[in-house]
């Protein structure tokens, strides 16, 4: 489990045989072999690491499903070691568990801060609210916009001066992961097959608050 807070910038070194090596610095205090790692928001174990860099095994699977396939020798990717459980969460739950990737449609300036629309799929428009959310490459942030078929997030500069988004192009594609609680109560509505709306009150009856 993570927060989707990155600590560091890596850069991968080695992208070959279903497996990644990343040049980092920070991460490696007291790492452990077996360790989780989020390398731009997937989960991946730790098989080996030096003094200035970690590698792990990639599922095909993976490959398939997230921007990691298709990244190549010294790009960079967002790094965090797992949560602690006596650190403070500062971002929110993120199991590293990607939904796939959305595009990159529009980056652009507003004040101080970077706005970057992403497309939005009919399919996963049921797992966004306004204000809500959502780990893009591994970050956490929050949904400022919600359009008929785009969303937008909004980077402070810390944000965007210490991840890789701000190396984004028009046209990237980035790891998406929804809000876990989200996707549960979702998924929850469905099987209950609920007529009435969904409510404070509802959610309460359930155990969910």
């Amino acid at each position: 489990m993570f927060t989707g807070l990155i600590e560091e910038i890596g850069k991968i070194i080695v992208q070959k045989n279903n497996t990644i090596k990343i040049s980092c610095d920070k991460i490696l205090e007291n790492i452990k072999i077996g360790e989780s790692v989020s390398v731009n928001g997937v989960c991946l174990t730790i098989s080996e690491f030096t003094t200035n860099s970690i590698s792990a095994d990639v599922m095909p699977i993976t490959l398939e499903k997230s921007n990691l396939g298709k990244m190549q020798r010294m790009e960079y990717v967002n790094l965090e070691r797992a949560l602690r459980l006596d650190n403070r969460l500062g971002g929110h739950l993120v199991s590293g568990h990607i939904d796939g990737t959305v595009s990159i449609q529009k980056i652009y300036r507003s004040g101080s801060a970077n706005i970057i629309r992403f497309e939005l799929p009919e399919a996963k428009r049921k797992f966004l609210i306004p204000e809500g959310s959502i780990a893009l490459n591994g970050i956490s942030l929050t949904v400022a916009a919600i359009g008929k078929d785009f969303f937008e997030v909004s980077l402070i500069p810390e944000t965007w001066q210490h991840t890789n988004l701000k190396f984004a192009k028009v046209g990237d594609q980035i790891n998406t992961e929804f809000d876990l609680i989200g996707k549960y109560l979702y998924n929850f509505w469905i099987k209950k097959d609920v007529k009435k709306d969904l409510t404070v009150e509802f959610l309460a009856e359930q155990g969910y608050i």
